[in-house]
């Protein structure tokens, strides 16, 4: 009998100039790369999820049954954190890969309002540590061409990682402005890091760190952020000073046209 090795080396694909695309025949797969991209991204989430959100319920059932036995129950409540992380990093890669669509039904959304309502959601978690997220309450009504959600979701993740990047005590500034019909969202922390760290910012595969406490946080949701605000028209500036961070979102005002 042939060994699995040998007989896996007889699957060998057709040759290329019988694939039907040689031909002039279409073939039955779209061969649009980013189509293909989104595909396998919503593939791996749906798979990977419901086994590691059964391996999660199983580490808890451990946990309870184990409540009294402290070194058991820290092994599993580290095990449980990393599921999460996993699962945290699924979701985010693939709102990585869709972030660049392009929204084609825009409905009029209030950057104000959502602008509040992060702040609002991110305000408690901030004043665990005496952090606290300044934005005006008398912010001009503007509304811009994007899709809400996709707002709220860039809007959140620029302002968590200032959050996450934090000192004890610091302070996160955000504002709001209207120019030439443009909206121009401006967020600074004090967060103190190196210029080639900077320039790194928006590599998903990287880590932003702070200076002052050491603290280091991936750069993979701030990627997804930067690509949302230019599939929506818009722009994303950063640079790094002596004081701080600075970001700079920029997005089209104005009203969907029916």
């Amino acid at each position: 009998m042939a060994s699995p090795a040998a007989s896996f080396g007889k699957l060998i694909p057709a040759a290329r100039a019988e694939w039907p695309s040689f031909h002039g025949s279409p073939v039955p797969e779209r061969q649009d790369a980013h189509e293909v991209s989104y595909d396998f991204i919503r593939a791996m989430h749906h798979r990977l999820s419901q086994p590691v959100t059964t391996l999660r319920c199983s580490l808890e059932v451990m946990l309870a049954t184990n409540a009294s036995n402290a070194r058991v129950a820290d092994q599993v409540t580290r095990a449980i954190e990393q599921s999460d992380r996993v699962m945290e990093l699924i979701v985010t890669f693939r709102a990585l890969f869709e972030a660049d669509r392009v929204e084609k039904d825009l409905c009029p959304a209030s950057l104000t309002y959502v602008l509040n309502e992060v702040v609002e959601d991110l305000r408690p978690l901030g004043r665990d540590r005496a952090i606290e997220i300044v934005f005006p309450w008398n912010a001009a009504a503007v509304h811009v061409r994007a899709s809400r959600p996709r707002l709220r979701q860039a809007v959140w993740n620029v302002v968590q990682n200032c959050l996450e990047l934090a000192a004890d005590g610091d302070e996160i500034c955000v504002s709001l402005n209207s120019v030439g019909g443009r909206a121009e969202i401006a967020v600074r922390d004090r967060c103190e890091m190196s210029e080639a760290d900077g320039a790194r910012m928006f590599d998903p595969f990287s880590y932003c760190m702070n200076g002052r406490n050491g603290s280091k946080v991936s750069n993979l949701p701030l990627a997804v952020m930067q690509r949302m605000v230019l599939a929506a028209g818009g722009n994303v500036q950063s640079r790094v000073t002596a004081h701080g961070r600075r970001f700079k979102l920029e997005l089209p005002t104005g009203v969907v046209s029916s």
